[in-house]
């Protein structure tokens, strides 16, 4: 005979008797949280890094500044902005007109490139110059390659996003490949807005006297602009320009013994020719100062690209700083050594920090050659009259011991043999 079926019952939950501890459930899941956390801190203590401790900024070589240094470099700007350029009015008034009609010029010419730019365009607004090159289908053919959604999630070279963004008239070169006569012709219009609205500003400048008084000559900004002006200075003037201020402060900070690399020779030897044009000349100069900045890989192509307005092929650059390297080692150690100081721990390991390192880095490159040009200014005070980033502007002839005078001021301050070459120019 079949076996009866036995009547089961199931419960889908089962509480069996607990004892009565006299913990109730409040003070049950509290000891439950503690025990969970002191697990979870027994897990993390397992897997840090014991080993890595975040490092702090590092402290980089000081120059030996004179004494009351600030305070006499603060009654100089004052002594410019009191003294003042004296300049001819008539000129400067007749230069502007004839640079007004070079700008006309420049437009007219830009406005010829019509498959990129219409009538509406204005060249002096950088959403309506971008509208323009975005509507040519300029944006598509970028010469930075767009991340992949694997290359994003990999963390595979991050840099490429911010080498592709194109935030103002300063990027304006990226689309050089695709409208190379579009954007050389804008360029060279803002170029010459840009030197007419500083024209314009020297004029509304000019006091009864015929002396122009202004901040700008003792702001420490790029004398390019004001370069274009100079002709309409009263009376002889030179100025006294430092060439080469960054290779030079990198190789002091990083005691590289070797002498500093000329931009003509890495020039010839990067273009294979004898007499390279200037333009291969500023080509090399970049990428020296590229290297010398830590820049590699795509963010030096766009540093390269930036200072000459031209696009290059990153890998060629990539090999460039490659030879570089070889033959200044000891800026690759020093970089090296900076950049362990911008680690800090996330997780089980250590993430570098690029932005923060990059503005320590560029602040310091930066306080440096305002302090090399400082220092050249007060060797001239008594016949600067304007005061740029990297040069200054003096009154009369250069003193026949003024080179002299440059060399043992800049030695005194950096007793470990900086190489700066100054360039004295009538």
């Amino acid at each position: 005979m079949l076996a009866q079926p036995v009547k089961t019952t199931h419960h889908s939950f089962f509480n069996p008797p607990r004892e009565d501890t006299g913990i109730d459930d409040e003070q049950l899941r509290s000891l439950s949280n503690e025990a969970a956390q002191r697990e979870q801190a027994y897990v993390d203590s397992l897997n840090r890094n014991e080993w890595f401790k975040a490092l702090p900024e590092p402290a980089l070589r000081e120059p030996q500044k004179p004494e009351n240094f600030e305070q006499k470099l603060q009654e100089l700007d004052e002594g410019i902005v009191a003294r003042g350029i004296p300049v001819s009015r008539a000129r400067l008034l007749s230069l502007g007109r004839k640079r007004f009609e070079e700008l006309l010029e420049a437009d007219h010419k830009a406005r010829e490139e019509q498959r990129v730019v219409g009538v509406r365009t204005d060249f002096t607004s950088w959403s309506s110059v971008y509208q323009s090159f975005a509507a040519s289908g300029a944006l598509r053919n970028l010469p930075v390659p767009e991340r992949k959604a694997s290359e994003v999630y990999q963390g595979h070279e991050p840099e490429r996003d911010q080498v592709r963004a194109l935030n103002g008239f300063s990027d304006l070169w990226k689309f050089g490949r695709v409208e190379p006569r579009a954007v050389k012709a804008i360029l060279d219009f803002l170029d010459r807005f840009e030197s007419l609205r500083i024209g314009q500003q020297l004029f509304v400048d000019v006091e009864d006297d015929g002396t122009i008084r202004s901040h700008f000559l003792a702001g420490g900004k790029t004398a390019s602009c004001f370069r274009d002006w100079l002709s309409v200075v009263d009376g002889p003037h030179f100025s006294v320009t430092l060439k080469n201020p960054v290779p030079a402060i990198a190789f002091w900070l990083s005691g590289e013994r070797s002498e500093l690399p000329d931009p003509l020779d890495w020039a010839r030897n990067w273009t294979g020719m004898k007499a390279p044009h200037k333009d291969q000349i500023l080509m090399a100069r970049a990428v020296i100062d590229g290297f010398c900045l830590n820049h590699r890989g795509w963010l030096l192509w766009n540093f390269v690209g930036n200072r000459t307005r031209k696009v290059f092929d990153q890998a060629t650059l990539e090999t460039w700083r490659d030879q570089l390297q070889k033959q200044f080692p000891r800026i690759t150690a020093f970089h090296a050594a900076v950049m362990e100081c911008f680690y800090k721990p996330e997780g089980d390991h250590a993430r570098f920090e690029p932005a923060r390192h990059r503005r320590f880095l560029d602040q310091k490159i930066e306080n440096l050659r305002g302090f090399v040009s400082g220092l050249i200014a007060l060797e001239v005070r008594k016949i600067c009259i304007a005061r740029f980033r990297d040069s200054v502007l003096c009154s009369g002839s250069p003193p026949s011991d003024l080179q002299e005078r440059i060399d043992q001021a800049l030695k005194a301050a950096f007793p470990a043999g900086a190489t700066f070459e100054v360039e004295v120019e009538s």
